[in-house]
């Protein structure tokens, strides 16, 4: 935000009212918004000489500890895709082995029921109920 290039004056009733300055225009206007000229020194911002010894020092520190820091990064990142593939390849086989599973079960209730009255009526009933259940699962599953 930049304040208009106006200056106050004061009215004949006492009141102060913004007038436009051209002298203040210039002066505020004469480089970009937000953009300051200074003079860059040869210290880098801490105060030391970039030609001198403790300011090569640090700067050595510093890009070790970068390097070191991204180094940990991309091992991470590549343990977590790792992570992410193994789990992805086991929700795969335990999908597979839920799909056999229920393929096995109806399989054999449909040969439990078709030995058919032999059966007692509280087996009749449960295979009825988790057929019932099976089908609503794959219902819901697709």
């Amino acid at each position: 935000f930049r304040p208009a290039p106006c200056q106050s004056v004061a009215t004949p009733y006492g009141q102060m009212e913004r007038k436009f300055d051209p002298a203040v225009a210039d002066r505020m206007f004469a480089t970009p918004a937000g953009l300051h000229h200074r003079k860059r020194s040869s210290t880098g911002g801490n105060g030391l000489d970039k030609e001198s010894e403790t300011y090569k020092a640090k700067r050595e520190r510093n890009n070790v500890a970068v390097r070191k820091s991204r180094e940990k990064k991309k091992v991470r990142e590549q343990e977590t895709e790792s992570k992410v593939k193994d789990l992805q390849e086991e929700n795969k086989k335990l999908s597979d082995k839920n799909d056999s599973l229920k393929h096995e079960f109806k399989t054999m209730a449909d040969i439990i029921r078709s030995i058919g009255s032999s059966l007692p009526m509280d087996v009749k009933k449960y295979l009825d109920d988790n057929m019932a259940k099976l089908q609503q699962l794959n219902y819901s599953q697709q």
